[in-house]
């Protein structure tokens, strides 16, 4: 009975460590959610044209896969005419993506004046 015993307790022991590594992971790989059911907003900073679009196309293949549930915004400031084009053909191609531009920045290009 002894030998019975230790076995099945090693099979038992086994099989709740197996458990326990399975659940640790399927937390792991869950979808990226807000807190409360708000959505997530992902922040793109100003950068090349090349950067913003390979960032943004990433951040969006992870939401179309359900893996997160966030908005894009792409911050508006200091980019130059090449970004700019980009970040406007992702704000055309893609719902949920805005585009935020500084208060200072607005008025510097609404009064014909560069920073």
């Amino acid at each position: 009975m002894g030998i019975f015993t230790e076995v099945l307790i090693a099979v038992l022991a086994a099989i709740g460590i197996a458990t326990v590594a399975w659940l640790l992971w399927g937390l792991t790989v869950l979808p990226i959610r807000g807190c409360g059911g708000k959505r997530l907003t992902i922040i793109l900073p100003a950068g090349r044209a090349e950067e913003l679009s390979r960032a943004a196309e990433g951040i969006l293949y992870l939401e179309s896969m359900g893996i997160i549930d966030a908005d894009l915004a792409i911050c508006g400031d200091e980019l130059d005419e090449e970004a700019m084009e980009t970040a406007k053909k992702i704000l055309r191609r893609f719902e949920g993506t805005s585009m935020i531009i500084s208060s200072s920045e607005r008025e510097g290009k609404s009064d014909g004046k560069s920073n």
